[in-house]
């Protein structure tokens, strides 16, 4: 097998498990949502310390965090991502699995537009196509249930600004992810030991399957993460790009169809101008990426 079909492959693996990790997620809906996250945190960064010690990145993980420079986008960083994991924890468990699969979707979208307000990138009318669609998609929603999708919005918006923060610190997913674990750790093993020590911590339940899956969340963390860094760094962004659409895919899916969350026809509309957004902008990537080799073969 070769470099670029086992980094597809392990791309593929990688979207495919974050989007079944809401059966994960769902099974721990019993236990508050900031105890699933705090678990999550602190057994992140146990497999990534250990995980950094093997691969010699101690090194990398110091020098990043002796520069005075990176200590406030990795901070920001760390509760960006926290606030993240904990929103779709909570949707999961609220039933509100739909909207976060519009969150996921519109997270590209939101990027494109990041690109072009604050990096002032020249975006061409089918991005803006792009950009306009998922905005409608939006837009209808609101409009016909009165209410504004805060799930989906604030995932996309955190994770897009989490992405923008994470280019002002040169730092590998392993090493990266090492050091906001350790950032949120702090505050999260102060939390689950302050819930042991009232008796409201999940892990006194005697549910050992409950205490099992709290502890597995840094290894469904972690894991997917990593493959997913490899495949960055062999595979094009394009190809990546289409692949990213499996998790939000997968989570619609579960929530439809497996969860039996209400989904009317006005939200399908919702959904479908999402969706004719991306397959523009995905298609116009393909489309750009083609002139480009042309262009290099010409040259």
């Amino acid at each position: 097998m070769d470099k670029k079909t086992f980094a597809f492959i392990t791309a593929f693996f990688s979207f495919l498990i974050w989007g079944v990790l809401v059966i994960y997620w769902h099974q721990l809906s019993s236990v508050n949502p900031l105890e699933v996250v705090a678990h999550r945190a602190v057994w992140s960064l146990v497999l990534t310390a250990v995980l950094v010690l093997v691969t010699k990145k101690a090194g990398e993980a110091a020098a990043i965090l002796k520069n005075p420079k990176n200590i406030l986008p990795l901070i920001l960083s760390s509760i960006l991502i926290a606030g993240n994991w904990g929103l779709f924890i909570w949707a999961v468990a609220h039933d509100r699995i739909l909207e976060s699969s519009m969150g996921n979707y519109i997270t590209p979208l939101f990027n494109v537009a990041a690109s072009a307000i604050i990096f002032k990138a020249a975006l061409n009318k089918y991005q803006k196509l792009s950009v306009f669609l998922a905005l409608s998609g939006v837009i209808y929603m609101i409009a016909v249930y009165g209410q504004v999708p805060y799930i989906a919005l604030f995932y996309a918006i955190t994770f897009c600004t989490y992405g923008i923060i994470k280019k002002l610190v040169p730092a590998s997913a392993l090493t990266g992810l090492f050091i906001e674990t350790l950032i949120i750790s702090v505050p999260s093993a102060i939390y689950v030991l302050y819930l042991i020590s009232t008796g409201e911590s999940a892990v006194l339940k005697g549910d050992y399957f409950i205490t099992f899956m709290l502890v597995c969340g840094g290894v469904v963390t972690t894991l997917p993460l990593l493959g997913f860094s490899y495949s960055a760094k062999v595979l094009h962004l394009s190809t990546l790009g289409i692949l990213q659409y499996i998790t939000p895919t997968i989570v619609f899916l579960l929530g439809v169809f497996v969860y039996n969350e209400y989904f009317s026809a006005n939200m399908l509309l919702t959904f479908v101008l999402i969706w004719a957004g991306l397959i523009i902008y995905s298609a116009d990537g393909l489309i750009q990426l083609k002139k480009s080799k042309k262009n290099i073969y010409r040259d």
